[in-house]
């Protein structure tokens, strides 16, 4: 069985990913050499500047991102769901 690896890159405190605006001013990613997404992107591989929120405790930022990953991956993500993982990021 041969799996395809997506690369998700998190950034830290403070910091800022793809979906903000400030990532097209200054990749967060590459800031001094241009954007990393676009350059291994163009080597062949799936890769993601991950946005959470900028200030937070670890636990949030980390229910944030694993709650937003699997609702991309796999659509709906519901209340159950949350409450499995302790995620209160949401509503």
């Amino acid at each position: 069985m041969q799996y395809e690896l997506s690369f998700v890159f998190v950034h830290g405190l403070s910091g800022w990913g793809s979906y903000d605006a400030a990532y097209r001013k200054m990749p967060y990613w590459g800031m001094r050499g241009g954007d990393l997404m676009l350059f291994l992107r163009s080597h062949g591989f799936s890769c993601y500047a991950a946005s959470v929120a900028p200030a937070g405790s670890a636990w949030d930022r980390a229910c944030e991102l694993v709650c937003t990953a699997h609702r991309n991956a796999c659509g709906l993500w519901g209340s159950a769901q949350l409450d499995v993982w302790s995620c209160k990021v949401w509503p």
